[in-house]
């Protein structure tokens, strides 16, 4: 029997014993960054910015593109708000995902989630570097894109349970010092396909 045949016997049989079907390729962007909502955060000397770029693009025909530089001193970073009316349920899906790739190579940062208790103070619950979740595992951020998947698990884990992944507010990019060697570190980096899934 094909594919297509059992998935309508599945279906039917569904409807008949009034069974719930679920999808298990589930999927909501956040930002195709056609239109983005979003913005940069920085704290002399360090800065950072955004801009879009026809350039490269994984699906659609531009993707982000952000600046930063990270001294010793101050920080940088990128945010996009999910919150619009109510806070993002975000219940249903098991991993935040995007595609990204670096000007050169060797870039690194730290992808933040807000809840709602944490949007009340403007912040984040920070993940470790994003080298740790490229799903070809090669643990580096290369010239080339790469899909990262980072489970909601982890910021659940990170707060010992003290995490609403329900009531999402705010996703972030942080180029924090522990990403380096050294403290510092400096670059371009393009996203885009960020969803939930």
């Amino acid at each position: 029997m094909k594919k297509t045949g059992i998935v309508s016997v599945i279906a039917l049989l569904g409807m008949f014993f009034n069974l719930p079907i679920a999808s298990s390729e589930e999927k909501h962007t956040i930002c195709g960054f056609e239109s983005p909502r979003d913005g940069v955060y920085a704290k002399y000397p360090s800065y950072s910015s955004r801009s879009v770029t026809a350039k490269y693009a994984v699906s659609g025909k531009q993707s982000l593109m952000i600046e930063y530089k990270k001294d010793k001193e101050g920080f940088c970073g990128y945010y996009i708000h999910l919150k619009k009316d109510t806070f993002f349920d975000a219940s249903k899906y098991s991993k935040l995902t995007f595609m990204v790739k670096g000007e050169k190579g060797g870039e690194n940062f730290r992808v933040g989630l807000a809840d709602e208790k944490l949007f009340m103070f403007d912040d984040t619950v920070p993940s470790n570097d994003v080298t740790n979740y490229l799903s070809n595992k090669s643990n580096r951020i290369t010239a080339e894109w790469q899909k990262v998947e980072i489970p909601l698990k982890t910021y659940v884990d990170i707060r010992d349970g003290d995490f609403d992944v329900s009531k999402l507010a705010a996703v972030s990019i942080a180029f924090d010092s522990e990403c380096f060697p050294d403290g510092t570190g400096e670059g371009v980096i393009y996203i885009d396909d960020l969803m939930f899934e």
